[in-house]
């Protein structure tokens, strides 16, 4: 079996990671970050950098789960690069 992590190692999901995570936390009422804020949050668990983003620690888990990941999965195959 050969595997491969894919999210930043074989494609570049900066944009991605960025775009789904503005739409969490605007979905939140907070402001969106810029790319560079999220970019340097990248390999934390997503509910941890939704928190260091600013959205309520109560609110993380739903936001993740109802705008982050579904945004993410609906446009990484736009937003990415090789």
């Amino acid at each position: 079996m050969i595997v491969f992590d894919l999210d930043g190692v074989i494609i570049d999901s900066r944009l991605a990671n960025h775009q789904a995570f503005a739409a969490g936390l605007v979905a939140a009422g907070l402001e969106s970050p810029d790319e560079a804020t999220v970019v340097a949050l990248i390999g934390l668990p997503a509910v941890d950098m939704l928190e260091r983003l600013g959205c309520p620690p109560d609110r993380s888990q739903a936001i993740y789960d109802e705008v982050v990941k579904p945004f993410y999965l609906e446009n990484l195959p736009l937003l990415a690069q090789p």
